[in-house]
């Protein structure tokens, strides 16, 4: 927080909505059994665990029989809190003229001949915001 430009040290506070619960209410419902009128679509039960995850430990820890009960159950949260902390903080470093930039060095087989050779300014989007870009032509990727 700032007062008369200058850091009070008060923490920052953030919060963040869920706005998609009402789609989810019939499928991931907080009660034991589902209630009459919630809202959201029914989804089919999902029950493959997926590789490399905690998804089959859990579901079998806790005996679900939706492994969405334990599929990224914790990891929502801290995802978006991680993101909305990242945007705060490019925000404040670009008050000091650092900006943040990053790139993709392989995909599968695909990778770049010389990932060092990649510059922060060839990486910077010529667009704002754009999600997607390519830092050298692809003709140049193996």
């Amino acid at each position: 927080m700032l007062a008369s430009g200058v850091t009070t040290g008060a923490p920052i506070a953030l919060l963040i909505p869920n706005k998609d619960w009402e789609n989810w209410q019939r499928t991931m419902h907080v009660e034991p059994d589902q209630p009459a009128d919630a809202s959201g679509t029914d989804r089919p039960t999902v029950t493959r665990p997926r590789p490399g995850h905690a998804d089959l430990a859990g579901v079998v820890k806790y005996g679900h029989d939706d492994i969405r009960q334990r599929t990224r159950a914790r990891e929502r949260p801290r995802d978006r809190a991680r993101v909305a902390i990242g945007a705060l903080a490019r925000q404040l470093l670009g008050q000091f003229g650092t900006h943040i930039v990053s790139h993709v060095i392989s995909i599968g087989s695909a990778s770049l001949p010389d990932p060092l050779a990649i510059t922060s300014r060839m990486c910077a989007p010529s667009v704002p915001m754009r999600r997607f870009a390519a830092s050298t032509p692809r003709s140049s990727w193996r």
